[in-house]
């Protein structure tokens, strides 16, 4: 069985990815799953030079989460408002097909804390059966 994305990917709504940045500090940038790994860039607002950002991710449906530290990527186009990092999450080679595997992304800088978890939706990624389709309608 395999995971796939179970949503957009933020940046491809240039205009609605800007608002959510601008609004929350911290946005998904892309996504992508490869094999086993989970990888993607995230941009959050340069409002201070120290800052750290994490991808909480859940294999059991938040009863445990494991936090992943993002790296910073320099800056190529010397856009001095925000700022990229990008992470590389490995998988577990099984996860059981009744638990969710939901992420969120936590910027931390000058003492506040900012999250981006899809409007209250997490980021979600799917199971796949055998066939392609999803185990929900296998299930049913």
């Amino acid at each position: 069985r395999s995971l796939s994305l179970d949503f957009k990917q933020p940046s491809a709504d240039y205009l609605d990815f800007r608002n959510r940045l601008i609004q929350n500090s911290v946005c998904l940038e892309n996504c992508s799953l490869q094999e086993r790994s989970l990888t993607g860039t995230i941009k959050v607002r340069n409002i201070g030079f120290e800052k750290s950002v994490q991808v909480r991710i859940t294999y059991d449906s938040w009863a445990s989460f494991t936090d992943v530290d993002c790296t910073f990527m320099n800056n190529v186009y010397g856009c001095q408002e925000t700022d990229t990092f990008a992470f590389d999450v490995e998988l577990p080679s099984y996860i059981p097909p009744r638990n969710r595997v939901e992420f969120c992304i936590c910027f931390k800088v000058q003492g506040q804390t900012y999250w981006d978890n899809n409007d209250g939706k997490n980021y979600t990624l799917k199971h796949m059966g055998w066939t392609g389709e999803d185990i929900d309608t296998l299930s049913a």
